[in-house]
């Protein structure tokens, strides 16, 4: 049969919905409406999103966008991102301080791990066995987690870069990690 038009998944903060854009036309094909204050969203074997206002984890089944689960009681989840095999998600809170997993099979929300305050940006290995974040919006402090368990992340080590962070991201084969300044324009790579 034919592939459906790919499209993209967008957040409207403004109206609490979570837009499908056809990629082709950017035509608005479909509305979704979702708790108070959609932020970000990551999309993989299910499509996760965080509602910051609303203290709310809504996820969807990615094909239809029909919301499988909506998982309240987080105090400030920033930013989502899916395990390379499709099986787990994890969304930091940066009130808490902490790092949430999510079997996606199921919406299982597994006890969150406490990282430190300010847990906003995150980066997954390719391999999925390392999960790197950044504490805060300049970040002074890196937490790495170890997450071959899936559901069960453990803190390996925390250090400081050096310099402040605002985003992070592993490099395709996941040998290097790359570092962006919270000012100024420099990339900094991490063996």
């Amino acid at each position: 049969g034919r592939r459906p038009d790919p499209v993209a998944l967008v957040t409207a903060e403004r109206r609490n919905e979570l837009l499908a854009v056809d990629l082709r036309t950017g035509k608005i094909r479909r509305r979704i409406m979702v708790p108070a204050d959609p932020e970000n969203v990551a999309v993989g074997a299910a499509a996760v999103l965080v509602s910051t206002a609303a203290r709310t984890v809504t996820v969807l089944d990615p094909l239809t966008l029909h919301v499988v689960a909506e998982l309240y009681g987080f105090t400030a989840p920033h930013i989502p991102a899916i395990a390379p095999d499709g099986k787990y998600a994890y969304i930091t809170d940066d009130e808490a301080g902490t790092v949430t997993a999510i079997r996606l099979s199921d919406a299982k929300r597994f006890p969150a791990v406490a990282v430190g305050n300010g847990a906003q940006h995150l980066a997954l290995s390719p391999d999925g066995r390392r999960l790197w974040i950044a504490l805060g919006e300049s970040a002074r402090t890196i937490v790495v987690l170890d997450i071959a368990e899936r559901g069960r992340p453990q803190v390996l080590r925390r250090f400081d870069p050096g310099f402040a962070v605002h985003d992070l991201s592993f490099s395709a084969d996941g040998r290097d990690v790359w570092l962006t300044a919270a000012s100024g324009p420099d990339v900094t790579v991490l063996d």
